[in-house]
């Protein structure tokens, strides 16, 4: 177990006794972890790990003066990757950024590797303080990307892997050269139209009982007997039809058609009675 400790002797040239503060990289450091353990002035850290690298300071406060004094905390072993590179999915033309935070001894370096074979810098892959940002995404970046950190204690390695979608979006604005967000709303106004066309005319053409217009009606009578000849047009026909009409006597009913007043008694009406 690797043990560090910081001692901190501060004698203010007046009273009262200071209050002593101990921060890391600015920030006070919290007695909740059970790795610290404060001893009158003197601070002990326990279980070192390289993410406890960083600036130690002692502050002595009092009501006259603030008084400082710091060290720096250097772990030696290969080194360490804080921040690993996650998983990513991304569409053609895209960007993506990988992230790999480093710290440790004697400057380590970070490289890349693509696959097991190692990115080189260029236009769409740029390197900067460890991290790692490919433009304008191709589906042939796809694939698991390595971060590698190395000193001369070692080296720590991390990998993610990159999924690129070349989507159908894409495919269709590349191929018409125009933008998809025009082509989508005039699309789904086509598939629109089709379905209504689709229901109007199988309404028309669905089976039941056929309802014409009598535009025309004459009758040969000899006698008390007639013959009634009719003409009709369905509404949704284009030529009209004729024949005879088949005709019954109701009393005192609603009427489609009236013949004549000679050809039925004053007190019956001729209905149209059938279909085509």
């Amino acid at each position: 177990m690797k043990v560090t400790w910081f001692g901190c002797n501060v004698k203010p040239k007046e009273k009262p006794t200071p209050e002593v503060v101990w921060k890391k990289d600015g920030s006070t450091i919290s007695y909740a972890d059970s790795r610290y353990f404060l001893d009158g002035t003197a601070l002990t850290l326990i279980s070192v790990e390289f993410q406890d690298m960083g600036k130690f300071s002692c502050v002595a406060i009092n009501d006259v003066q603030v008084m400082e004094s710091s060290a720096n905390l250097l772990v030696i072993g290969p080194p360490h990757i804080r921040t690993a590179p996650s998983n990513k999915t991304k569409l053609s033309g895209e960007t993506v950024d990988f992230e790999c935070d480093v710290i440790g001894s004697s400057n380590p370096t970070v490289s890349w590797k693509k696959d097991g074979v190692e990115v080189q810098p260029d236009d769409r892959h740029i390197m900067e303080d460890g991290d790692l940002k490919i433009t304008s995404l191709k589906p042939e970046d796809a694939g698991q990307y390595t971060c590698i950190a190395k000193n001369d204690q070692g080296s720590s390695q991390a990998s993610a892997s990159l999924d690129v979608n070349d989507s159908v979006i894409f495919g269709v604005e590349k191929h018409i050269g125009g933008s998809v967000k025009f082509i989508l709303p005039f699309i789904l106004v086509l598939l629109i139209i089709g379905v209504v066309v689709y229901l109007v005319r199988r309404k028309r053409n669905s089976p039941g009982k056929a309802k014409y217009d009598l535009f025309g009606v004459r009758k040969s009578s000899m006698g008390t007997s007639f013959t009634p000849i009719y003409k009709v047009k369905p509404p949704n026909a284009n030529s009209e039809d004729g024949g005879k009409l088949d005709l019954k006597k109701e009393q005192d009913s609603m009427l489609e058609g009236i013949l004549s007043n000679d050809a039925v008694d004053d007190h019956e009406k001729l209905v149209v009675d059938g279909q085509l």
